[in-house]
């Protein structure tokens, strides 16, 4: 962290530019982690790596075949089995190597449509399904930038 003398702030930067001037690194993530803002509320065992929804205190595994599963929902990536203890992404970068099918870098990641809690970076197309843009792929592999669209359409 560095503080210039005009008061702007650097964290992963030295030279700020801006009153708060970001760099992020997240080459370095191990399988199934990430890092960037977490919460940690609601309920329910989670598995570390795999997409929920928040639906009233619960947190659900997410599935694109349905539109009450996710479509208008809070969704965070777990980064445990207790969302109170191990907390849950709702945005930042992410190493989903065990739940992301066909990672390609600077590809839109999806909610998939054929594995429940998983990612991926085919659309869903298929009747009833909806589509919601989550992140975007980055250079390195299997590393996302998560930051979920609020923005979703029903096919």
């Amino acid at each position: 962290t560095s503080l210039t003398v005009d008061g702007n702030v650097g964290i992963g930067n030295t030279s700020p530019v801006t009153k708060l001037d970001i760099h992020h690194n997240p080459t370095s993530l191990a399988n199934n982690t990430g890092g960037g803002e977490v919460v940690k509320f609601g309920s329910g065992t989670l598995t570390a790596g795999k997409l929920y929804f928040l639906y009233s205190i619960t947190w659900t595994e997410v599935d694109a075949n349905s539109v009450g599963s996710g479509a208008e929902c809070l969704l965070g990536i777990a980064l445990g089995s207790d969302p109170s203890t191990d907390g849950v992404l709702i945005r930042g970068f992410f190493d989903a190597h065990s739940y992301l099918s066909n990672f390609s870098a600077g590809k839109a990641v999806y909610i998939s449509n054929t594995t429940t809690g998983g990612m991926d970076t085919t659309r869903p197309s298929g009747s009833g399904d909806f589509v919601r843009i989550v992140g975007y792929c980055t250079t390195t592999s299997n590393v996302i930038y998560f930051n979920p669209s609020s923005t979703w359409v029903e096919l």
